[in-house]
């Protein structure tokens, strides 16, 4: 061999071995507890000036120790440059990570379905071939870790970063919804041009997960998940504080102690095509709380303990108990999957994260003054946090129903402001008596003849076993019970309650329901019930006066088949009609009721 060729050999050879270099630093260090960021350099050396398709960056691995991997944001920042990658942004869910992972485009599984048996090797959040850009390699890389959730922190053990020859294709992600990929992300009326909006919601799994009752308390879990088309991202201002209702520069101690109070924003992203925009709005407050350096945003969810009424929404329902309205940070601590039953539509179907569009498309989530939730994301409350329990005092032994509602004050702007509340029935067993008061409302007291009421049963607790008696002859024992008054009158209506703790009460609201005549009352007021009958029917009557007549009944061809003589007092009475009158034979007959001035027909059915 010539020594031309030698060289050419030895450039390849020496070309090769320099370009497939791994970069490390082992010295390990703790991930503190909450929000504070750890910083790891790897500088890099000896590469070529720039980073492209044909050499790049191929992969990232760390070494890491933590009980929820999903807790923790782990960003890759280029050299002289504030380009970053997200290798990891709360993705992992609850697993625990005890040893090595790598992000690379050469995984076969995502971040998100961690743990895989066996499998160290995962796609990132992003892309690694972002690096890949033409950037020069050579200076401090910095991998950044920060545990964004109380209560739990960790080790990273070693970083390293490998750099080599044909960079593996960007592979496609189920996150390819992204500021930078616009044309990844769905919006859910099927066009190019929407508001990424949130969806959030309540789930009633989780209230029933944790729920207990002790003899003063009632302490229960609450979860709020996203399962809209985009983030739900709340951002404090830096430049509109209070102090109560007096403006402070930010950073102020209060004076009187109170909890200094920012103006929070939130940030909406919208498609147009292939272009993402984004703008903010006024969303409510948040409060600082120096007793564990958190900003809560305000009225997050509100806990309730409530009697059933015939309202559809149990949110209008009434009260009988309250916990104060919970300020939470809004954070990513799992997915629908690794919540199963949390994430669920308007028709009751539970999501999954492949259901979800735009799966994990956010930027900010975490308890500073920049917090969010993203789509398929769930935050949750255990019941062991403040606000997490409704006192029972005065409340007695019986059921009930526990509400929580996200965004009491719809201060979000959401794709439904409809779906933000679950319920699930409580049945208290350990307060001191079985103790029950009736009660009962109307929709309407006053209207004339035929007047339909509405009745809702209010007796605390809710009861098992209903008596009402309206006052014009007739009763009912539903719950809530619909009923027409015929005649004018004033009607004092009563209810008798029955729960299975066998508390028992009554009550009676005399002269409750006014009916007046109608403007067509000549001074008689017939009708006929029930119709259609079977053995017998009533005709009812009110009139001014004594009155004489006859009722005649005809077949539906106008045979006369009965007459009979008619006599009515002044006031309320009645005719009662058996049905043999009638012979056998079943379908429709007219009464014509005649007295005098007053005629009427009524067609009546027999069954």
């Amino acid at each position: 061999m010539n020594n031309f060729l030698r060289l050419i050999c030895f450039f390849i050879f020496s070309t090769s071995s320099l370009y497939a270099q791994t970069f490390s630093n082992n010295n390990g260090t703790s991930i503190p507890d909450i929000n504070s960021q750890v910083t790891i350099p790897v500088t890099v050396n000896g590469l070529p000036n720039a980073l492209n398709s044909s050499f790049g960056l191929t992969g990232v691995c760390l070494n890491v120790t933590h009980p929820f991997i999903g807790q923790l944001v782990i960003v890759l920042k280029a050299p002289n440059s504030s380009d970053s990658v997200r290798l990891i942004w709360h993705e992992g869910g609850n697993s625990a990570i005890n040893g090595p992972i790598c992000l690379s485009e050469s995984a076969s599984n995502y971040i998100a379905a961690y743990p895989v048996n066996g499998i160290t090797n995962y796609f990132g959040n992003d892309d690694n071939n972002i690096m890949n850009n033409g950037r020069n390699p050579n200076g401090i890389w910095e991998v950044r870790i920060t545990d964004i959730v109380l209560g739990s922190a960790g080790n990273v053990n070693s970083v390293s970063l490998t750099f080599g020859n044909n960079p593996p294709f960007t592979h496609s992600r189920i996150f390819g919804c992204s500021t930078q990929s616009p044309w990844g992300c769905r919006c859910p009326d099927g066009t190019n041009d929407c508001d990424l909006l949130p969806d959030m919601t309540n789930a009633e799994a989780a209230l029933t997960r944790q729920l207990s009752e002790t003899a003063t308390e009632l302490r229960f879990g609450v979860a709020t998940p996203n399962i809209g088309a985009g983030p739900l991202e709340m951002n404090g201002s830096t430049t509109e504080c209070f102090c109560d209702n007096t403006p402070v520069v930010c950073g102020t101690t209060c004076p009187t102690g109170q909890e200094l109070r920012h103006k929070v924003y939130q940030k909406v992203y919208h498609r147009a095509n292939n272009t993402m925009t984004s703008y903010t709005r006024l969303a409510g407050e948040m409060e600082f709380h120096t007793t564990h350096n958190h900003i809560h945003v305000d009225h997050w969810t509100n806990n309730t303990l409530r009697i059933r009424s015939r309202d559809a929404n149990p949110a209008n329902w009434p009260i009988v108990g309250t916990s104060y309205k919970i300020s939470f940070c809004l954070i990513n601590l799992g997915t629908c999957d690794s919540y199963p039953n949390y994430c669920v539509d308007a028709n009751g179907n539970v999501l999954h994260t492949t259901d979800i569009p735009n799966y994990g498309f956010g930027m900010v989530s975490g308890c500073s003054l920049g917090q969010g939730i993203y789509p398929g994301k769930v935050d949750e409350y255990g019941a062991g946090l403040p606000g997490q329990n409704i006192l029972l005092d005065g409340i007695c032994n019986g059921s009930y129903f526990l509400v929580s509602i996200t965004d009491p004050d719809n201060v979000v702007k959401e794709i439904d402001e409809n779906n933000n509340w679950a319920i699930t029935p409580v049945h208290l067993t350990q307060r001191p008596s079985n103790c029950c008061k009736a009660n009962f409302y109307a929709d309407t007291l006053h209207g004339v003849d035929s007047l339909t009421v509405r009745f809702s049963d209010s007796t605390i607790a809710i009861p098992n076993e209903w008596h009402w008696d309206f006052g014009d002859g007739s009763t009912s024992t539903e719950q809530f019970p619909t009923h027409t008054y015929e005649f004018p009158g004033t009607y004092s209506v009563s209810l008798y309650t029955s729960s299975e703790t066998g508390c028992k009460d009554t009550v009676v609201k005399n002269d409750y329901v006014t009916v007046t005549p109608s403007p067509i009352y000549s001074g008689v007021f017939a009708t006929v019930y029930p119709n259609p009958f079977k053995e017998k029917f009533t005709i009812k009557f009110i009139s001014d006066k004594n009155r004489e007549g006859t009722i005649n009944i005809f077949d539906v061809t106008g045979r006369l088949i009965h007459k009979k003589d008619l006599s009515i007092n002044k006031g309320i009475s009645s005719q009662e009609l058996l049905a043999n009158l009638f012979g056998a034979n079943t379908g429709f007959y007219l009464i014509s009721v005649d007295l005098g001035e007053y005629r009427q027909t009524f067609k009546v059915i027999k069954k």
